[in-house]
């Protein structure tokens, strides 16, 4: 159904195992389909109240009031953004008001991300519009108590350039979320990404050009994904452009990054979104890119690093996992992941596993999972190479 569809997110609302899909739609309203276990899917918007009005470009799930079920939130090109209750995990119940999320529109890219490291999942907001004051971003902070309030000022986030994907990333292993931003160029606005590294104290400070991250300002970047490509223990970024060579920024450990895409073999210049997922199953991340004359899947040849993956099943939190905070202790070195539903612009990246790489370490010493809610699982002295 519908023409117009710009993306789709996968999440369980009715927590039975099985996922569900939400597509995001530019024309008709988007639409949720329910997984009914055999290979069949119903629509459900009416059933379960799910009135998504305007043009999506985005949606993401989260579990913002830690009850145990999904919660959906709605990017819209025209009219507010939304934010859906899921309540009892059998209806939904429109709080865009009551939570004090009201944004207007032109919103692109939003991810879920706990960026105070409060325990409460926070939203970021990508927006792009002709106006520079209707572009400017919103990182709306959980309060806790079932509101949010807009803190893009006072965290030093709302600038106005035209922007589409948002990424969280723990870029430099001090354990808080940072931001990445693809922005598009729109003149006399630069289309120069944004890297704002998070100072700790609910602010950030924008490090793109000594992180080497920004591109240039002739440059559309649409979708942005995180991925560990090489395996070393240091998350790396991926930039789908639409009018320039995409970017693989490696990871140099130091707080910078190099682009490594010409020797990488990746030569693809018009894409609008990505997502990253380890297709084969060999403990590399490979990348899958669309929006272009044609979609693109390039598969990671791999090297030598060591890795682990983990799947986060949650008993009392939702099935998936959505909001587990998974941490690693492995030769000598900390990283952070966090299992989403929904990231950048219109993408989703691999179905509710944590990629870890561990470099040349043999062993890992610990993993901790923090689910949504507060409950701590801990592994010691796991194998390395290898799905937990």
């Amino acid at each position: 159904e519908g023409s117009n569809v710009f993306g789709s997110v996968f999440g369980d609302y009715n927590n039975d195992g099985y996922l569900d899909v939400l597509f995001e739609d530019f024309g008709p309203p988007s639409k949720l389909y329910r997984n009914d276990i055999r290979r069949h899917f119903t629509h459900v918007n009416a059933q379960v109240g799910l009135n998504v009005i305007g043009l999506t470009q985005g949606a993401a799930w989260g579990d913002y009031n830690l009850d145990g079920a999904l919660d959906l939130y709605s990017n819209e090109d025209t009219g507010d953004n939304q934010l859906f209750e899921n309540v009892n995990r059998q209806n939904f119940n429109e709080v865009t008001v009551t939570s004090g999320v009201v944004t207007q529109g032109n919103s692109y890219g939003t991810a879920w991300g706990d960026y105070n490291n409060d325990g409460f999942p926070d939203i970021f907001i990508a927006t792009c519009n002709s106006s520079p004051f209707n572009s400017i971003k919103h990182l709306l902070r959980n309060n806790g108590d079932g509101t949010f309030t807009d803190v893009n000022y006072a965290a030093g986030v709302a600038d106005s350039l035209a922007s589409w994907g948002i990424v969280w990333l723990d870029y430099d292993n001090d354990g808080d979320w940072d931001i990445y931003i693809a922005n598009t160029n729109h003149p006399p606005r630069p289309g120069h990404n944004k890297l704002y590294r998070n100072n700790g104290d609910e602010t950030f400070t924008d490090v793109a050009l000594q992180a080497g991250v920004q591109g240039v300002s002739s440059e559309s970047s649409f979708g942005a994904s995180a991925a560990d490509f090489d395996n070393d223990g240091w998350i790396d970024i991926y930039v789908a452009n639409s009018n320039h060579q995409h970017r693989l920024y490696r990871n140099n450990g130091d707080g910078t990054f190099s682009d490594i895409a010409p020797t990488a073999g990746i030569t693809e210049n018009n894409h609008q979104a990505a997502a990253v997922a380890d297709f084969n199953n060999d403990g590399w991340m490979d990348i899958f890119s669309a929006g272009g004359p044609q979609n693109r899947l390039m598969i990671n040849r791999g090297g030598s690093g060591n890795w682990i993956k983990i799947n986060a099943r949650g008993t009392v939190s939702n099935y998936f996992g959505v909001g587990t905070r998974v941490e690693v202790y492995a030769g000598g070195q900390f990283q952070m992941r966090e299992i989403r539903a929904g990231d950048s612009f219109c993408s989703q990246n691999e179905l509710f596993i944590a990629h870890f790489g561990l470099g040349s370490a043999v062993a890992v010493d610990s993993i901790l999972l923090k689910w949504p809610g507060g409950i701590i699982d801990k592994l010691e002295n796991v194998e390395v190479n290898q799905h937990v």
